[in-house]
């Protein structure tokens, strides 16, 4: 097993110290863990950019920034590392906003012992490892989707009429019914929403019903892939247009999520109207 190198952005050198000696107790086990150390944020993101980092341990009161905005500007920094907090602090709200905007976990200095640091390391690495397989395997799946959908429209496509080809072959959904296609777009919205609020706060949400409507709407039109992108894309553009770079990207997951699930359903859709 590789060792884990593990970055600590800290300023303060006894609780640098300390964390070597946890460090040093725990040498024999599995996994192995390295930490490097480095006093300011530029320094932690400098560091980063360098690469061979498996996670960050960072306090969020530093010489060069303050409080949560300090994570904010690490994780706009990275994306597939792992960041646990560690502060003096036994705050909740703050723990709970860090957890929010992207943090794996929160550690208050005063309770961390050897058993706390490699647990909370060790688990940390491994969900973002299967976050990042996730993304990496939906990925997959939606370029699989792409095809099998684009060979269902070229099989509608195939046996429609010249007139009919006009209309919805060789215009996309979104220039041939703009209205309808600009109702799919405010559907997916509402969607991405209530996508977002169920991951941050937990919510309870059916999204699946909705989602279903779209992708009948594109199917009874013919639609195919390119129209599930347009509506993805055009949705993506008025969400994001003035929310946070943390919040942005909370969207772009979640939407590529809803991206999957629709063409699953536009699949499902052909399926049962093969003609």
């Amino acid at each position: 097993m590789k060792t884990l190198k593990i970055l600590l952005i800290e300023d303060d050198e006894s609780f640098n110290y300390y964390l070597r000696e946890l460090l040093q107790e725990y040498r024999g086990h599995f996994p192995i863990f390295e930490i490097e150390c480095v006093k300011r944020l530029s320094m932690g993101m400098d560091r980063i950019g360098v690469g061979d980092i498996d996670g960050v341990l960072l306090d969020l009161y530093l010489p060069d920034s303050k409080g949560i905005d300090t994570l904010k500007a690490l994780i706009n920094k990275t994306l597939q590392i792992p960041i646990i907090v560690v502060t003096e602090l036994s705050d909740e709200k703050t723990a709970i906003e860090a957890v929010k905007v992207g943090a794996q976990d929160y550690l208050v200095k005063s309770n961390i012992n050897t058993d706390i640091l490699m647990r909370s390391l060790w688990y940390s690495v491994e969900r973002k490892r299967a976050e990042v397989n996730k993304d990496n395997e939906n990925s997959k799946r939606i370029k699989s989707l792409e095809k099998e959908l684009q060979s269902y429209k070229q099989s509608f496509d195939s046996k429609l009429n010249t007139v009919t080809t006009e209309f919805v072959g060789i215009k996309s959904f979104k220039d041939s019914l703009p209205e309808t296609f600009s109702e799919a777009v405010n559907l997916f919205e509402e969607v991405l929403e209530l996508s977002m609020q169920k991951r941050i706060f937990r919510t309870e949400a059916d999204i699946s019903e909705k989602l279903h409507m779209i992708a009948d709407e594109i199917g009874f039109f013919k639609g195919g892939p390119k129209d599930v992108m347009d509506i993805y894309n055009t949705s993506m553009a008025k969400k994001t247009q003035s929310t946070t770079r943390e919040k942005n990207q909370i969207y772009f997951e979640e939407g590529r999520l809803l991206v999957l699930q629709l063409m699953g359903y536009l699949a499902m859709y052909y399926r049962r109207n093969p003609t």
